[in-house]
């Protein structure tokens, strides 16, 4: 995750931002840098209840909070998102909901409601929900209230300077290692997978409105 989108999701999260929804291509990388955000390891809520969603396994709980949250649920937590929305307006302070693939249920009615309804609620108490999706689009009806942030891929640059870096690092150990631009080159190729966006992290640009203001400096 680039240090800037690290910036905007810490900054959110201290101040009060309820709703955010991270466009990413690995939700499960970045739903695990977003947590360490919010550990005790970096200053973050040392008390964060972490519970996690998707349409297959429910509800989750990804560290001791968030799964001593999900044991004293009388119901069964394998529930559609509308439910799960619902049922996450009872967890506890600071606590931390994150919601994988969201882009493909963000345009139902119902789960649009369900985060209109979790604003609120969320930010008395400094409470998040993280939308995660490979393209995600905020709704008309949610875009006032819910910061949209980008965890691109790295570029091309960025990619080959992290191999510069490893390279350097093993050459410490390994004298006798080399690393030419050549080889640097194919293997940043066989890292990319498909070709990076050029473009960095950026919340989303339009109209004055209090999601947007959580993230400024």
């Amino acid at each position: 995750m680039q240090t800037t989108t690290t910036t905007t999701i810490r900054r959110a999260r201290s101040r009060g931002c309820p709703l955010v929804a991270i466009r990413t291509q690995d939700y499960r990388e970045t739903m695990r840098e977003v947590a360490a955000i919010t550990s005790r390891e970096i200053g973050g809520d040392a008390d964060a209840a972490h519970v996690y969603w998707d349409c297959v396994d429910g509800m989750v709980g990804i560290n001791d909070l968030g799964r001593a949250w999900i044991e004293q649920q009388p119901q069964g937590t394998t529930q559609p998102l509308p439910i799960a929305l619902r049922r996450a307006k009872e967890l506890p302070a600071s606590a931390v909901l994150h919601v994988a693939n969201a882009h493909l249920a963000i345009d139902n009615p119902q789960v649009i409601q369900g985060l209109m309804n979790l604003r609120d609620a969320f930010k008395a108490d400094n409470r998040t929900a993280y939308l995660y999706g490979s393209d995600i689009r905020v709704p008309a009806d949610l875009r006032n209230d819910v910061l949209t942030v980008e965890d691109a891929l790295p570029t091309e640059d960025e990619i080959m300077e992290r191999v510069k870096a490893v390279g350097e690092s093993i050459k410490a150990n390994a004298p006798d290692f080399r690393l030419d631009d050549e080889s640097a080159a194919r293997t940043a190729e066989s890292l990319r997978g498909e070709k990076p966006r050029r473009g960095r992290h950026r919340a989303r640009e339009g109209r004055r409105s209090p999601a947007r203001d959580c993230a400024k400096g």
